[in-house]
């Protein structure tokens, strides 16, 4: 770590952190940085008390299966930590075998040329998935790997153990909720070995952190949640209209996020209401099951009620959400939720499945509403559609913003931390788990 620039906190930096007034007789006995300090005891060592923060100067890679231009969830947030982490002045790069060019916006992008498998975007040849991301990364000598891990994210899975074989720290964020899918990484266990393997591991919510435990029982893991920048989804003044409810929502046409399930909610409201009350859902997002959903458009005839507006860019969304009254989400296997974290930044409630990660961030009856089944979910709509007054106080509540806890602002910090701490001598993770 010679020669990198530290700041303590979320303070400035330094080239050296052990500049100040507090310089006292010598410490050997530091254990941070492995250096004689000029303190006068062990408890006056700033560098013991304080965690350092690298400010500038590490070599990082993201490694993510799916990335631009493909979109979704994981896409979004790596590309965003990206370019958090070039603005700190980290010297980073995404490493994913999902072709597209070499670079976007501004963040270099090291493509790996393999053959995917139709419909899952994935690699199925794990020996030459390794073999090649073990060039990748050896050959650019990264400080830190940080993997982002999703069921069958096979080149995720391949550079966590290429890092830990190779001995360079490897930080692993678990994306999804696994469920029943999550046998499969038990079952792997005795042939793979990968819980043993030497890394840390992290969750984007409490939801998928404990879907983990029965994964890999014992190994620690911390929420290290997704995080967006408040200042890009400020909050819309919106007028109601009395007899309309204006429902929006953005999520990757797939399986996965329920999307069906949330038209059907959309088709029964408007029976419930008729010509009373104009229900509407409009759609931002892409996927495999778009003409799918297209043909339950039709058979339920809803006409123009549910608009499909394709896949958008950020001022689409916010757009989207400057016109709607509910932001709906109706995934159960919702491991975080980053549309919805942008629509309440925007001041606009939001009525999700309490199963998932939305939790996280939405007070059930303050900011928005968390139901345990899609009837609940359709009685609450039904509710929130007749009484003006109760939707008044969830936009009430929704007007406060996001926790401070889901700002980048905030989250850059632990990120840095974390790489930091895994720099450090003798801080590769042990398994004592096992």
């Amino acid at each position: 770590m010679q020669g990198r620039k530290y700041g303590v906190g979320t303070g400035g930096s330094t080239d050296d952190p052990f500049e100040g007034p507090w310089w006292g007789p010598v410490n050997p006995m530091c254990d941070v940085l492995g250096i004689p300090l000029l303190v006068a005891s062990k408890s006056q060592c700033r560098c013991c008390t304080l965690r350092l923060i690298p400010a500038s100067g590490m070599r990082i890679a993201l490694v993510t299966d799916w990335f631009y231009p493909r979109v979704g969830g994981i896409e979004h947030h790596v590309l965003a930590l990206a370019r958090r982490l070039h603005e700190r002045g980290q010297d980073v790069t995404v490493i994913t075998p999902w072709p597209g060019p070499a670079e976007v916006d501004g963040i270099p992008v090291q493509r790996i040329p393999l053959r995917l498998v139709p419909g899952l975007g994935v690699s199925l040849n794990p020996w030459q998935l390794a073999s090649r991301l073990d060039d990748a990364l050896r050959d650019r000598g990264y400080d830190v790997i940080h993997t982002h891990w999703s069921f069958g994210a096979t080149a995720s899975i391949a550079a966590t153990f290429v890092g830990s074989r190779a001995s360079i720290p490897v930080i692993a964020t678990f994306h999804s909720i696994f469920r029943a899918l999550g046998l499969v990484y038990v079952l792997a266990q005795p042939l793979f070995g990968w819980r043993d393997w030497s890394f840390r591991a992290t969750a984007v919510s409490e939801a998928v952190a404990e879907d983990f435990y029965w994964m890999a029982p014992g190994r620690p893991i911390e929420v290290l949640q997704n995080a967006i920048d408040p200042r890009e989804w400020p909050r819309q003044e919106r007028t109601p209209e009395p007899g309309r409810l204006r429902l929006v929502t953005a999520a990757r046409l797939q399986r996965r996020k329920r999307v069906d399930a949330l038209i059907t909610i959309v088709a029964k409201l408007r029976d419930e209401f008729g010509p009373a009350i104009d229900v509407t859902l409009e759609i931002i997002g892409d996927g495999p099951d778009r003409k799918k959903l297209t043909r339950l458009c039709k058979r339920l005839a809803l006409g123009d009620s549910v608009r499909f507006l394709g896949p958008g860019s950020a001022e689409d969304v916010r757009a989207l959400l400057s016109r709607g009254d509910i932001f709906a989400n109706a995934c159960v296997l919702e491991s975080f939720g980053i549309a919805a974290l942008e629509a309440l930044s925007c001041g606009l409630p939001v009525v999700a499945r309490s199963e998932g990660g939305v939790g996280s961030f939405i007070e059930d009856g303050d900011n928005g509403a968390l139901v345990a089944s899609d009837s609940e979910m359709l009685s609450t709509l039904v509710e929130l559609a007749t009484n003006q007054e109760r939707l008044d106080q969830l936009r009430e509540g929704a007007s406060a913003g996001i926790p401070a806890a889901y700002s980048w602002e905030t989250l850059m910090d632990r990120h840095l931390e974390l790489y930091g701490e895994l720099m450090e001598p003798n801080k590769l993770p042990s398994p004592p788990w096992r």
